[in-house]
């Protein structure tokens, strides 16, 4: 899976989030950023993005993830 499969996969599941993956093909650095990010805690966050995530680890597709989530007032996405 390139970069950008796995950042339109993400972007369909989470359409208020701004993405931005970068990677080998396994192992990806995925940044975050997004208002449904507010009030959770570092541990949530995670857990949500890990069971969206959950298929393509299961297949292989995706062997390890790293994460910078950052909630805001106003997601960049939402272009305010």
């Amino acid at each position: 899976m390139d970069n950008n499969e796995l950042e339109d996969f993400l972007s369909k599941a989470l359409p208020d989030v701004a993405f931005n993956v970068s990677g080998d093909g396994h192992h990806f650095d995925i940044a975050a950023e997004g208002t449904m990010f507010a009030g959770m805690s570092r541990l949530t966050q995670q857990k949500c993005l890990n069971k969206i995530l959950q298929p393509l680890i299961k297949s292989g597709a995706v062997h390890a993830v790293n994460y910078t989530i950052k909630s805001c007032a106003v997601s960049k996405k939402e272009g305010k």
